[in-house]
């Protein structure tokens, strides 16, 4: 008997990935959003859903962490949010997991669900090695742009000067040549200026 894709993630979602990630400590937030505390982090899986009022759709597994030590040093800056998250996907942790599920009017709800599960197992294994906030910024001082505000207030709070030195240094050897620098420099000014205020970190990118 065929069913909707919406009715079939639904179904997977009530009898198998829900139950599942309640046992394994998350809380529902609402129908798609599942959180739980780990350490220093706030991990979130979230279901969601693509194109699934048709006859196909798809639905993307998304495990984000949080990073509330992060959040708190960068308010107070100015009035811009700025990120204090990451996302990984399933795929992104093992190559061999699906980029999305696909589901037509003939998927059986078990067996969605049993990818599901496989594809949650992948992000939280990769997600569990990011309880710590020091953790998660020498993991995302290699990633350029991504938190990178959050990443130069850690180090500059926690009197990381070196780290902070390399990693404004490989901003600039990036960026340094782009039209947009002046604008990220600007933003890691108010960063410094609002956290260590003394930190001299525009000499650090002088040219012996």
């Amino acid at each position: 008997m065929s069913m909707r894709p919406a009715d079939i993630i639904t179904s997977a979602v009530k009898d198998t990935l829900k139950p599942y990630l309640l046992e394994k400590g998350f809380e529902a937030d609402g129908t798609t959003k599942f959180r739980r505390s780990v350490g220093e982090a706030v991990q979130t899986v979230e279901i969601q859903r693509s194109r699934v009022g048709g006859a196909q759709g798809f639905v993307y597994l998304n495990g984000i962490i949080h990073l509330p030590a992060i959040h708190e040093l960068l308010v107070g800056v100015d009035s811009r949010p700025r990120p204090s998250n990451f996302m990984f996907r399933p795929h992104n942790v093992d190559r061999s997991l699906p980029e999305a599920i696909a589901i037509t009017q003939e998927s059986d709800p078990a067996d969605i669900g049993a990818v599901g599960v496989r594809g949650i197992d992948a992000l939280l294994g990769r997600m569990n090695e990011f309880t710590t906030t020091a953790d998660a910024v020498d993991y995302l001082s290699g990633k350029k742009l991504s938190v990178f505000e959050g990443v130069f207030a850690w180090y500059l709070q926690h009197d990381q000067l070196d780290r902070a030195q390399a990693f404004v240094t490989g901003l600039h050897e990036y960026f340094g040549a782009q039209r947009r620098w002046e604008k990220l420099a600007g933003m890691l000014d108010a960063v410094a200026a609002h956290i260590s205020p003394e930190t001299p970190w525009r000499s650090w990118l002088a040219t012996p």
